[in-house]
């Protein structure tokens, strides 16, 4: 099976919800496939902000600090914006390939905040961006960890 590069990474926390599209062996065909975390909503959030609002939040700014640093790959960048629990993950095993992964995604100049979901400590930042011939989006979580939101797995 050929695996083509990743056309879409978009952000799911700190796990990427990756789609490639895999040429299939039998026929030749094209078909999608996507590595996708769960993430279940426990209740309506307690705040949405879009527009502007979004844009100019502290959640907006850390999730499109997030992307750009990404795609750098810039992990010294990366780790200032993530939990302490996912700095201990990137400085596993796994963390560079991570990381080169993150490089091919989502180019943060084409990205922008849509919208900001506020539940308690965490938010959800839906960043949407045009690829061609579609408007595509993400979510990237966050927690609020010592007064500061951070990029978060939960």
């Amino acid at each position: 099976m050929n695996i083509t590069r990743p056309h879409l990474v978009p952000v799911v926390g700190i796990a990427l919800a990756t789609v490639f599209t895999m040429l299939s062996p039998n026929n030749g065909t094209a078909q999608e496939n996507s590595i996708v975390p769960n993430r279940i909503v426990a209740k309506a959030p307690d705040a949405t902000l879009d527009g502007t609002a979004a844009q100019k939040s502290a959640q907006g700014k850390v999730a499109l600090a997030f992307l750009k640093a990404a795609h750098k790959g810039d992990a010294a960048a990366i780790k200032k914006l993530v939990t302490a629990a996912n700095v201990e993950i990137l400085e596993g095993p796994t963390g560079k390939e991570m990381i080169d992964i993150w490089k091919m995604g989502t180019d943060p100049q084409t990205a922008k905040v849509a919208k900001v979901d506020i539940t308690g400590e965490t938010a959800v930042v839906t960043i949407e961006w045009k690829s061609p011939g579609s408007r595509e989006t993400a979510e990237v979580m966050l927690e609020r960890e010592k007064k500061e939101w951070k990029v978060s797995s939960k």
